[in-house]
């Protein structure tokens, strides 16, 4: 078991720990779950990077972790990809302790690529509210020898 830490180009911060299995070659092969919390405003926010490149991508949970509001009539949010506006969740409710689990999508995000996971206010605005996401992957390295 390793610590896994992530830099935001100012601080680090420890996002769990990953396990896995290593090859008499050096490779490894590690389960990720790394988790983010985004704070809400305007139209959109974004976990930029939350599924890495080369990752192979297994899924994504998120939990309401203060009210979400709006000023202007949305009562829900989608939660996508960027491409996919509802793939991990939709039609989200703003109350507090909300959950969604990957029973929850409405496509399937397996895949090796970089994916960003969006928060979409449906039908208006964000003008509070903060949500947890939690993303699962997969990493391969490659042979040490």
């Amino acid at each position: 078991t390793e610590e896994l830490w992530k830099s935001d180009g100012t601080d680090w911060r420890l996002i769990g720990q990953r396990t896995g299995v290593k090859n008499a070659n050096g490779a490894r092969y590690y389960d990720v779950v790394e988790t983010n919390e985004l704070t809400l405003s305007g139209a959109d926010e974004t976990w930029a990077g939350a599924f890495p490149a080369g990752s192979l991508n297994r899924a994504l949970s998120l939990r309401v972790t203060q009210l979400v509001t709006s000023g202007d009539g949305a009562t829900d949010f989608d939660v996508g990809d960027g491409t996919t506006v509802d793939m991990f969740a939709n039609a989200v409710a703003f109350a507090l302790n909300t959950t969604k689990t990957p029973a929850d999508r409405t496509a399937d995000p397996n895949g090796i690529a970089a994916k960003d996971v969006v928060i979409t206010a449906v039908a208006g605005t964000f003008s509070g509210g903060k949500v947890r996401l939690c993303a699962a992957y997969k990493l391969l390295t490659a042979p040490t020898a």
